[in-house]
């Protein structure tokens, strides 16, 4: 996934890769479209992992372990949680926000 990002980020940086909607706050209808280029894709990725770092170095979570992300996972956000993670050196299991039972999935992340 990175090495790929990487590559795309160099070899087509003004290009889009995700189109995200941009909703009036009012009413939450989609009103128009913005787009994010693999440079800026990128960006927002190291920026995330740099955030998730500091936020699980501080609670002592060494890299390479397995952290878990229960997320809807419809939304460039969720996205970049995802990869942020992964630049950060760490393993994302994903869990689907549509599970029926929470507590299968808060005692999974316990685990």
């Amino acid at each position: 996934h990175l090495t790929i990002l990487e590559h795309s980020a160099s070899s087509y940086p003004d290009a889009p890769v995700f189109r995200v909607p941009q909703s009036d706050l009012l009413t939450g209808q989609v009103h128009d479209w913005s787009s994010i280029t693999y440079s800026q894709f990128k960006h927002d990725v190291k920026f995330t992992a740099h955030y998730w770092h500091q936020v699980l170095k501080s609670d002592s979570v060494s890299e390479n372990s397995v952290v878990g992300l229960w997320l809807p996972g419809m939304a460039y956000q969720d996205v970049l949680h995802i990869y942020g993670l992964l630049q950060a050196g760490y393993v994302p299991q994903l869990f689907s926000i549509h599970l029926p039972n929470p507590d299968i999935v808060l005692e999974l992340l316990t685990k």
